[in-house]
């Protein structure tokens, strides 16, 4: 039977390219859309329609909770017969208090903090598992971003009974520099040359910034000294007076360098010298600003007028929901990188400073407007779009995600978005993918079970479980052809899994789109 599923998924795949699309009209107005639409009408790009319900369905549970809906709750979403625009915006609301919304949240933001007990964080075990629950703590219970980075940034104490402190201790290095250049990335998106003024001024804040071990193993306390140490640049010894970035000290600045010695630079025996960079003068302040220098840093980052933490927060969740954002790659926001859209960029920036750092009701915002809601579907003139947003861009399931939406499969994929032949043939010869779909107690075999009088309810129960929709007329007697195939007085269990096996290795089943 197994040379049989190629030719099922490709028949499968050919049949729901054939499936209608329906647009929607939302109730008012929406400032994304306004933003979004003037730049696509510039453009002379016509937007796509938006998307079934059903693709909204599953394409909101992947992207605020990183899991599929149930088969019996997208039966239920499916058949209500509330206007899609307002049932959208519940099932978004009931996504966000669910369990698995502050575990998808509290992963993605993982990565970014570096919560990993292996090289180069060496957070271990115990300070992961601490680390991982304060941050889960705070998505369920919607801190403030603002909040959230305060408690990153001031915490200090026993990296296994303060987790907060792992921010500090989550560096490969942990000079002054490479704290100023971690705070720099995660908070306001921007990489920080470390050879920089910039840099140098930034990690004059972070002298304070102290390790020490205890008597447990692998506990390690942070702890800030009470006096402002000076900072002293390593390579010139030059005092370092502390100073915050501004956008004007990101732009690239031209390094010069005492001519080459070929050039004919000799010293005074004649005898050609080795090029030294030329560092700029540390600029000196007469006195060390009055406050904790952590303190100063904090209330600078967090202020209203700050120009990088709101705008870095709304960029990077837009990132999170479009597959890129509006200023990408979203760690490296400089003038030489504007937006793709300023304006948009704005709206969300103000939408985050107005709504207290609230992610939430960032979420409910974003995903409320006809931008987030476009179909994947293209049309003659948005198919070269990447970055107008006319059209939603599909993309592979993240590996999490994927074994999740698998079962409880133990998929050994590479932490990659691109497809992979690893990952490809796994899903296509694995002998253990292929032991989960015949375990004889299996999901599949319940399925079968289950519904084994009615092939039609079968076939709904796989496309609902996989696809969040109920297959077409087409589909469906693809699926119960081929259930039909069955001798007489058996349980089409092999046809089940061959038909699990076309729609898991479908584009549909791998992509959020």
């Amino acid at each position: 039977m197994k040379i049989v599923r190629p030719i099922l998924s490709a028949c499968l795949t050919f049949v729901a390219l054939l499936a209608p699309v329906f647009s929607q009209a939302w109730l008012c107005a929406h400032p994304i859309d306004d933003a979004v639409n003037q730049r696509l009408a510039s453009k002379r790009i016509q937007p796509a329609p938006l998307c079934t319900d059903a693709e909204f369905l599953r394409r909101a549970c992947l992207d605020l909770m990183g899991t599929l809906p149930t088969a019996e709750q997208a039966r239920t979403f499916l058949a209500d017969a509330t206007p899609s625009p307002i049932k959208r915006l519940r099932l978004v609301d009931w996504i966000l208090e669910q369990p698995a919304f502050a575990d998808y949240w509290a992963m993605r933001w993982g990565d970014v903090l570096r919560i990993k007990s292996e090289f180069p964080s060496n957070l271990w075990p115990n300070a992961v598992q601490a680390y991982h629950a304060w941050l889960r703590d705070a998505f369920a219970s919607d801190k403030p971003f603002d909040q959230l980075a305060r408690e990153l940034l001031l915490t200090q104490g026993s990296n296994f009974r303060q987790p907060a402190v792992n921010f500090y201790r989550a560096l490969p290095q942990r000079t002054p520099t490479a704290i100023a250049g971690h705070v720099a990335v995660i908070f306001m998106g921007v990489r920080l040359d470390p050879a920089s003024s910039a840099s140098d001024g930034f990690a004059a804040y972070f002298t304070v910034v102290h390790y020490k071990p205890s008597d447990e193993w692998k506990e390690e306390i942070i702890y800030f000294s009470p006096n402002w140490p000076q900072y002293k640049h390593p390579l010139t010894g030059h005092v370092v007076m502390p100073a915050f970035p501004t956008p004007d000290s990101l732009k690239k600045q031209p390094v010069t360098s005492h001519p080459p010695a070929r050039e004919g630079n000799k010293d005074r025996r004649g005898s050609f010298s080795k090029p030294v960079p030329v560092h700029p003068k540390p600029v000196r302040a007469p006195r060390y600003p009055d406050g904790m220098p952590l303190q100063l840093v904090t209330a600078w980052l967090t202020a209203q007028d700050n120009p990088w933490f709101a705008q870095n927060f709304a960029n990077r969740t837009w990132a999170v929901l479009f597959g890129r954002g509006i200023i990408e790659p979203v760690d490296d926001i400089r003038p030489e990188n504007p937006p793709a859209d300023p304006f948009l960029l704005a709206i969300l920036t103000r939408h985050v400073r107005d709504n207290k750092y609230s992610l939430r009701k960032l979420l409910r915002f974003i995903t409320s407007s006809d931008t987030y809601q476009r179909s994947w579907r293209r049309n003659p003139g948005n198919r070269m779009d990447i970055d107008a947003w006319s059209h939603r861009i599909p993309r592979r399931l993240e590996a999490e995600v994927l074994a999740d939406a698998i079962g409880s499969l133990t998929v050994a994929y590479e932490r990659r978005l691109n497809p992979s032949m690893a990952q490809a043939l796994y899903l296509f010869n694995s002998h253990a993918f292929n032991a989960k779909l015949e375990k004889k107690d299996g999901g599949i075999a319940r399925l079968v079970t289950q519904h084994a009088a009615s092939h039609g309810a079968l076939a709904d129960i796989f496309y609902l479980t996989l696809f969040s929709r109920f297959p077409t007329a087409p589909e469906r007697a693809i699926l119960t052809d081929h259930l039909a195939t069955t001798p007489a007085g058996q349980l089409p269990l092999e046809q089940a899994r061959d038909i699990a096996w076309a729609l898991i290795n479908s584009r549909e089943f791998l992509y959020n789109h």
